[in-house]
């Protein structure tokens, strides 16, 4: 007899940006991490659905749909 604990759960409109910019190195004295330009791209949004074994930490399955945003309203 195996025992197995599964947990799934659902993130949905998770939004899929993009940077339009590459990130800046840091620079001592100004900032002392990476530098993200705050513009970005929208890609749409993701739902996902992901399943895990809670014993061994395995993903079981994993789930998404991208639902593209239209290129009328991205602009």
């Amino acid at each position: 007899m195996c025992d197995v604990y599964l947990s799934y759960d659902e993130k949905l409109g998770i939004q899929a940006i993009g940077n339009t910019a590459d990130d800046l190195p840091p620079v001592p004295g100004e900032h002392p991490t990476i530098a993200r330009d705050s513009e970005y791209k929208r890609y749409g949004t993701l739902s996902l659905l992901a399943g895990i074994d809670l014993v061994t930490g395995e993903v079981t399955s994993v789930s998404s749909l991208i639902k593209r945003t239209s290129l009328k309203t991205a602009k």
